[in-house]
This record gives C-alpha cells, sequence and structure tokens, in this order.
C-alpha cells in the first residue's frame, strides 16, 4: 500500500462525523421490528444475536422508537435471534441463515408475561430478501462442496444464470470483478483474473450485477465477492486429495469426418492432482481465531486437435494465513496474506502451435488485507480497509528456444505456427486500495427510516508490458516459404492510473412495505505514463435508483426495478505507452535470405498518437424489473426483464490515414478464386496514404452493443437433504462491437487494426455478438440419497445456444489488415449447442468428536458431447480455405476424477 493512499484514508476516518456507519459489499445483515399482540412497537425491547461465527461472543442492541434493530457487518453463517421486554415473553428464531451481502428481516412478536417465559418462532427465516432491489445469486458453502465444478475460483460466476463462457448479460468476455474479503484480484491491463485462491478457503460466493448499489462499481459485467472462510472457537481442518488418472478420459471427436478425426484427437491428460490442507481455530477464545492453508496442483496435458510431441505441464503451489481479532467489545480485525507461485512449461499449444513454438510462464504472486470495523453504537458501524495484489508474468521462450532464435514463422495456407515463440512478454502489476465506509441507521427522516451508507475509495495501480520478438524478425510463409516479415516491433510500456472514488447509497423505508435504494457513485480516474500521469482523464458519475416493494404479510414476495449506470475499469493497457519506448515495425516483402523490401511502417499506438481530452468512460446503463415469491418453507420463483446499453465504448481511431474503395473477389469457402463456390464482388478499401497513421484513444462513433433477456429462476435451499437452483434465460445481444475477450480494453474491434481503424474491419460489423447465447438452461442442485447410510448425488447441466460467428476471406497485404474481410455478418453461423452434465457421487462416513471421511467421485461431460468450445474465443476457423470451419477449441470429453477428503 502506498503512504498516501493509507493517510488519505486515515485523515478521512478522523474529520468523518460521527454518525458514520460502515459495511462492506461482502457483509450481511439482520434488521426488524418488535411488537407486541397488538401490532404497536416496543421500544428499547433488547435484542441479543448469537451465531458460531460471531467473534467476540453475542451481540446486543436495543430497539429505536419505531421498534426496529438492526446487526450490521455480519459474516455469511447461521444465526439466532431473541427478543425480550419487561413484562414480555421473549421470543426467537433459530437458524437465521445469512447469505453474501444479504439482508434477512425477522420480525419478532412479544406476548405479555404468563406462565411460560419464552417462546420460540417456528418456522425457518425468510428465503426472500424483500428490502433490497439487487439480484444476486448466492452460493453457499453447502453448495460450494456439493458441486461437480473445476474447482477454479472465477469460473464460479457461470453457474449464475446468465452467465456462460465468463460471459455476464451481454458483457465483455472476463470484464468482471473479482474480489475476495475486498480485495480487487484482476489485474489492471485488461481486469484479468490473476489471483490464485484456493476453492476450499471460500466460505461464500456473491455474485452481484443487476441491480448492485451505488458502493459496487468498475465493472460492466458481474462482480463476484468471495468470502475468506475464518477460524471459529473450535479447531477445525480439512486433508485432501484429488486425482484424474489418464485412462479415466474417453474420446469424444467420433462425429467429425474421419479425414479429420485422425488429425484432431480429443484432449490428452498425462497427469493431473491436487491435494491441500488448512486449519482454522482459536488462538485466544471469542477474542483471536486463525485460519491457514496450503495447496498444490499439477497437470500436465496436450489440447484437444494438438499432434506434435511435448506437453502443457502447470504447477500451482498456494498458501494462505488469515487472523480475526475481537480487540475490543465494539472493535474487530481481519486480515489475510496469501501466496503462489505458478508456473507452466509448454504454455500457449495448441493444434496450430507445437511446443517449440510455445512459452513457458511464470507469475509469482502476492494478496493481502486488512480490516478494522468499529461500532461506536448500535446505529453505527465504521470500517476502514487497505489491500492489494502483485502479480506480474513472465513468457519467456520454451527450451532450448531463447531469443536468439530461431525466428517465429506463421505459414497463412496451412495456419500453422513454427519457429520460435511469436512473441514473449513481461507484464502485470499492482493493484492497491484504501476504502473508508460509514453508514447510520436513521429511524425517522424525510417521511422513512434509513440506512445511510458513504464510502471513499483510493485506488493505485502500476502496470508493465514489454513484448519482445526472438531475432527481432516475425515471418509470414506462404506454402512453406517465406513472403514477408514483420521487423522489430518491441516495446515497452509502464503505466499507472489512480482512481478516487467517492459513494453514497441509501436504504430509504417507507411504511413497512416500500424500499427505495437511491445512490450515486463519483469517480476521479487519471493515468498514464510516469512521465506523464494525467494523460488519460476521466470523472464518471454513475446514478442509480432502485425500489423493492413488499407485498402482503410473512416477508414472501417482492416486487423489485432498478435502474443505473455502471462504467468499466480504467485499462491501463492503452494508457501507459511511451512513444519513445517504442520501436518502430517495419513491415516488408522478403525478397532473398536476409533481403527485404520494405513496404509500410508504424510506431506503437500509444501515448505519442494521443488521447481524446474529452473522451468519455465506456459504460453500460441497466435496467431490470422482476418478482419474487417464496413457496412454502425453502422454495422461490423469480421471473424478470433486462435491459443492457452500451452505448459507450473507448477504442482506438485513425485520423492520418485516407482510402479509398476498391474490388475485392469473393473467393468462396474454399479460399480459391475461380471455382464454383466463389461469392460477389466485395467493395474493399485501400489506404492511400501509408505511413501517416495517427492513432487516437477515444470513444469511436457508432460503436454500441444491446442486450435484452428474459429469466426465470427457481430456488430450493437445503432442506430435508437437498437443494436445488433451476433457470431459463432468453437472451439477445447484438451490435457493431463484439464481446471478444478485452474488446472493451481496445482490444479486437476497438483496437489497432480493427473497426475504427482501418474500414475494411468495419464491413459486416453489425450482428450478434460471438457470445449471444440465446437460449440458455441450468441446473444445481443436491440430493442426500438414504441408501448405505446416506449417499450425496449432486449435478450441474448447462445448455446453451452455440457461439455466433462468419465467414471471412483473406485480404490481400494493401488493406492492411490481418484481420480478414466480413463477408457475413456475426451470428451468420453457429457453432453447435452446448449440452452438458457433471454430476458427483460422495460417500461421507462420520466419526467420533466430529471427525468425517469423505470419498468423491466427479463425472465430467457424462454424455462425452464432443462439439466446438462455444465458450472460447474463435473455436472454428472463420477464414476461407482448406480449413474453413474447422475446429481449434473442443469441449473436454468425459472424465472421471475421484477425491479423498478427511476433516474434522
Amino acid at each position: 500500500m502506498r503512504p498516501h493512499c493509507f493517510v488519505a484514508a486515515v485523515v478521512l476516518f478522523a474529520l468523518a462525523p460521527a454518525v458514520a456507519d460502515a459495511q462492506g459489499p461482502d457483509q450481511s445483515a439482520v434488521s426488524g421490528v418488535i411488537i407486541d399482540s397488538s401490532r404497536a412497537v416496543i421500544v428499547d425491547a433488547k435484542v441479543t444475536l448469537t451465531g458460531s461465527n460471531l467473534i467476540g461472543g453475542p451481540r446486543r442492541v436495543s430497539t429505536g422508537p419505531d421498534g426496529r434493530f438492526r446487526f450490521s457487518a455480519l459474516a455469511p453463517g447461521s444465526y439466532d435471534v431473541t427478543a425480550k421486554f419487561q413484562g414480555f415473553r421473549s421470543a426467537s428464531k433459530r437458524g437465521v441463515r445469512l447469505e453474501a451481502g444479504a439482508t434477512i428481516v425477522v420480525d419478532l412478536v412479544l406476548d405479555v408475561a404468563g406462565i411460560s417465559n419464552a417462546v420460540e418462532v417456528g418456522g425457518s427465516a425468510p428465503l426472500v430478501d424483500v428490502r433490497s432491489a439487487a439480484i444476486p445469486t448466492h452460493l453457499d458453502q453447502d453448495a460450494l462442496q456439493a458441486l461437480p465444478t473445476s474447482r477454479w475460483l472465477p469460473s464460479i460466476i457461470n453457474l449464475a444464470p446468465g452467465v456462460a463462457g465468463d460471459v455476464a448479460f451481454g458483457g465483455t468476455q472476463a470484464s468482471n470483478g473479482m474480489y475476495v474479503d475486498g480485495v480487487d484480484i484482476t489485474e489492471p491491463h485488461f481486469q484479468d483474473v490473476v489471483g490464485r485462491i484456493n476453492y476450499n478457503w471460500i466460505q461464500e460466493v456473491q455474485v452481484l450485477g443487476l441491480g448492485a448499489s451505488a458502493q459496487n462499481g468498475e465493472f460492466t459485467g458481474v462482480s463476484a465477492r468471495s468470502v475468506l472462510r475464518s477460524g471459529s472457537n473450535r479447531f477445525s481442518g480439512l486433508a485432501e486429495y484429488w486425482t484424474t488418472r489418464p485412462n479415466w478420459l474417453a474420446h469424444n471427436t467420433g462425429a467429425l469426418e474421419a479425414s479429420l478425426a485422425t488429425s484432431f484427437e480429443s484432449k490428452k491428460l498425462l497427469e493431473s492432482w491436487d491435494t491441500s490442507a488448512q486449519l482454522g481455530g482459536p488462538i485466544l477464545r471469542d477474542r483471536l481465531w486463525f485460519f491457514a492453508g496450503f495447496q498444490r496442483a499439477t497437470e500436465d496435458s496436450r489440447p484437444a486437435g494438438y499432434k506434435w510431441t511435448g506437453s502443457r505441464r502447470e504447477h500451482d503451489p498456494r498458501m494462505i494465513a488469515k487472523i480475526t481479532a475481537a480487540v475490543a467489545p465494539s472493535v474487530r480485525f481481519e486480515g489475510f496474506i496469501s501466496r503462489s507461485n505458478y508456473l507452466v512449461t509448454g504454455d500457449g499449444i495448441d493444434p496450430w502451435t507445437p511446443i517449440e513454438s510455445a512459452w513457458d510462464t511464470r507469475q509469482p504472486q502476492t494478496t493481502w488485507n486488512a480490516g478494522l470495523t468499529w461500532s461506536p453504537r448500535p446505529q453505527t458501524l465504521i470500517e476502514l480497509r487497505g489491500g492489494g495484489i502483485d502479480s506480474v508474468s513472465h513468457q519467456d521462450p520454451h527450451a532450448p528456444a531463447t531469443m536468439a532464435g530461431p525466428a517465429p514463422r506463421y505459414d497463412v495456407v496451412t495456419g500453422l505456427y513454427s519457429g520460435g515463440v511469436w512473441w514473449t512478454y513481461d507484464w502485470g502489476g499492482t493493484r492497491q486500495t484504501a476504502a473508508l465506509t460509514l453508514t447510520q441507521e436513521v429511524a425517522r427522516a424525510l417521511g422513512g427510516s434509513h440506512s445511510f451508507r458513504f464510502g471513499v475509495e483510493i485506488e493505485h495501480t502500476t502496470s508493465t508490458d514489454a513484448m519482445r520478438t526472438p531475432t527481432g524478425k516475425a515471418y509470414l510463409d506462404y506454402g512453406g516459404e517465406p513472403y514477408m516479415a514483420y521487423l522489430g516491433g518491441d516495446f515497452f510500456t509502464t503505466g499507472r492510473t489512480t482512481r478516487t472514488t467517492a459513494y453514497l447509497q441509501d436504504e430509504w423505508r417507507l411504511g413497512s412495505r416500500l424500499t427505495l435504494s437511491p445512490g450515486v457513485r463519483i469517480s476521479v480516474n487519471r493515468g498514464g505514463p510516469p512521465s506523464s500521469p494525467g494523460f488519460f482523464s476521466t470523472t464518471p458519475v454513475s446514478m442509480r435508483l432502485g425500489a423493492a416493494w413488499d407485498v402482503g404479510a410473512g416477508h414472501r414476495t417482492v416486487v423489485r426495478a432498478h435502474g443505473g449506470r455502471y462504467f468499466d475499469a480504467t485499462f491501463s493497457s492503452r494508457i501507459g505507452a511511451d512513444s519513445s519506448q517504442f520501436d518502430p515495425t517495419v513491415v516488408a516483402m522478403v525478397t532473398g535470405p536476409g533481403q527485404f523490401e520494405e513496404v509500410d511502417r508504424w510506431v506503437g499506438d500509444g501515448n505519442s498518437d494521443g488521447v481524446d481530452p474529452n473522451i468519455k468512460h465506456s459504460y453500460v446503463d441497466q435496467f431490470v424489473v422482476g418478482v419474487e415469491r417464496q413457496f412454502g418453507t425453502n422454495f422461490s420463483l423469480q421471473a424478470q426483464v433486462i435491459r443492457r446499453n452500451f452505448d459507450v465504448f473507448m477504442g482506438m481511431i485513425d485520423t492520418g490515414s485516407t482510402w479509398a474503395p476498391t474490388t475485392l473477389q469473393d473467393p468462396g469457402p474454399d479460399g480459391i478464386v475461380g471455382t464454383p463456390d466463389d461469392g460477389k464482388l466485395l467493395t474493399v478499401y485501400r489506404k492511400t496514404n501509408p505511413g501517416n497513421e495517427v492513432f487516437l484513444y477515444t470513444n469511436p462513433s457508432g460503436a454500441y452493443r444491446r442486450y435484452s433477456a428474459v429469466q426465470v429462476i427457481g430456488r430450493k435451499r437445503l432442506a430435508h437433504g437437498w437443494q436445488l437452483q433451476a433457470s431459463y434465460t432468453w437472451s439477445r445481444a447484438v451490435g457493431t462491437v463484439t464481446n471478444h475477450w478485452h474488446s472493451n480494453a481496445a482490444r479486437y474491434d476497438l483496437g489497432n487494426p480493427g473497426t475504427y481503424v482501418n474500414p475494411n474491419n468495419g464491413i459486416n460489423s453489425y450482428g450478434h455478438a460471438p457470445f449471444d447465447f440465446t437460449h440458455e438452461v441450468k441446473v444445481l442442485g443436491s440430493y442426500r440419497v438414504p441408501w448405505w447410510g446416506g449417499v450425496m448425488v449432486s449435478a450441474v447441466y448447462r445448455a446453451h445456444t452455440g457461439y455466433a460467428w462468419g465467414r471471412v476471406v483473406r485480404a490481400p497485404l494493401n488493406l492492411g489488415t490481418y484481420l480478414g474481410i466480413k463477408t457475413e455478418p456475426i451470428g451468420a453461423r453457429r457453432t453447435a449447442a452446448i449440452n452438458n452434465l457433471d454430476m458427483r457421487l460422495e460417500k461421507t462416513i462420520g466419526f467420533a468428536h466430529n471427525r468425517t471421511l469423505g470419498v468423491f467421485v466427479d463425472a465430467f461431460n457424462l454424455g462425452n458431447q464432443g462439439v466446438p468450445n462455444a465458450e472460447g474465443i474463435k473455436p472454428v476457423v472463420e477464414m476461407s480455405g482448406p480449413k474453413f470451419g474447422q475446429p481449434t477449441k473442443w469441449i473436454d470429453p468425459r472424465s472421471l476424477r475421484v477425491g479423498v477428503r478427511f476433516s474434522f
């Protein structure tokens, strides 16, 4: 953490008024009203909250003038609520299940004291949050441990309705927030998730996007907020081992035509295992708890279609330590530090890239967080938090290749890479944040009661990006012979960004039924290279308004509506460049061995070419209306309509080039002019003044995307041995900007070259987004079968429409685009739909003193479906030619994974 960040936060803390309260986005609350049998509110009733997750022992508050009480800043878990008042029988509610970020309403009725002095309110706590306009998906510890998943934390978002392939509600792939105990574990270049946190260390995950309040920002997809496990007043631990043997993988390429099936085989596994251990417990009972864990995993494999020697081998050791402390009855502290040392050899191999053209990746990483909460009185809570991540990735040539050679090559006829790696990277950076959040419960003001929440965040990032090409030359071959070369082109950039954000959010309760949630979020973003830190400047303002109407008694039905603006993070990939750090790229024809004839050159697209001083930060306007109803004790049904408008993007344009129209014959799918499948003449564009490019980072005119959806979601919480979440989503995402990975960070359509830099890339630019999964069905559930003492059966079923794509033809060199010319709009073709079922069988044996031994068998892709992977970028060859339509990415075949877990 930089010193000035903490100093600013401490000053704000000191100057803040005493009427402050804080509740971080990951924390939850229990609230309600205490009344007597005549429905009159009881003032100054004593309410007690107990639970195993409460460090410092039970919490106690008194009801206010409106009979209301609230317990804030609670970790997810199970709690008991008890209310007492002199002359009345006490009442209590047991086993109130609290999810991350949720507020559960528990109203209690006190009767006049009689023979019995206490009464326990029957039934479970409400399943529906009737106070919130937000519509999150909660995955608690029971679901995380029961379901068959990849056990890779960032992929958890894909269990939420409307999210698949890391694409959320029509947003850009992977443009999602990812937090662990409040720490943003994404890197600053593109918002890729780099934090490596063990799945077992997580207690609960809240996937939040629709209706998110003003305290949530810097994402246009969803924000996944994970809560780490903590210790408790008893020692508990876990040790487990998972493995998949090579012969436990099936083959799923049988549907391919015979000539292709022989060369395009399923994924091959050589080795796979994962082991971990963890322990938590008290250092001082009710005062100081600890949690610590270690994990080591290895996988050695060859991707589908890979036909050479060598493999991709991944090593992933991680460790964590966390402390939770009750410093005083009203002051609590928690903090953690995590370390990993990720290593991959043979990274980047695929059906077109042999291992000699791959690289090795090293990614050491440290993540940390510390937070202090103080409750000077029952209606007030103050939270001060700081955290960060340091992650730099080094990608080097795979031995025996070195930077001295061999030079990399790509054959435009065969689509194969050869020689050394095309380029090497050193990239990554740091993200450090200090935050102060203050909230105050106000019983009566402006016609209702309020929970005002005010927060200030200061974030600083640094990023480094160094790219080099071995030997300084990269060749394009044509049928095995070099015909063009890229000479030079190395660059080194260092970027810095600073974000200062203030937000105000109110939970405004009007009467006993209606809750409004007005909010505003203002950020000041600055960034650039060290020599020009104010090179990039935006000040986005997010206005948000939600409403939740609690329909009828019992808090069982809620009607929600919410609208608001959500801005992207600041991506440092385009604002950290300094032209002096770029080696010009020379494009040359190869005229002989070591002989070249220059045809074009350009300097990098960094700050020498400028950022529009009036650039607007990219955002999405989001609107959602829906209703949720609880049926019985444990079921709920939800329906909602969603609209998201991506009207402003940040991207590159070229203000210096001029273009003249010309024609190009569409060679048809075979890529050969003069054959029967030739298409029509295409109007394309030739640059008339090569070498005069002037790139500007701005808001390209006409860049937009629209998303519409209808969702129906049914949930059954864990009770009587089973739980279930089932959903159907119909959606449509269309526009002129794809939702490919990194596209909103000025890559692909918005990059260089892109739709708004080269008009050839704008041909047929309107269409479906590639990850436009029109129909999506998702079912998650588990059931304890009463056989052999109880066997848990769980499953995850996912089905959705395939990847949207269209045919592309290769463009002549003088058209200046390596992306090709789109002869069809995106969405003219679709890959096969995904239809996948994963299942788990679990047998657990209990011993004395809460010891258990569990044996697990997971079966992935149980039906052994074999289709291109619609959740990966360009899963088929889109370019006309001999490989047109052939798969480049393939879903994994049916596989088994076996695990053993001992816990106490």
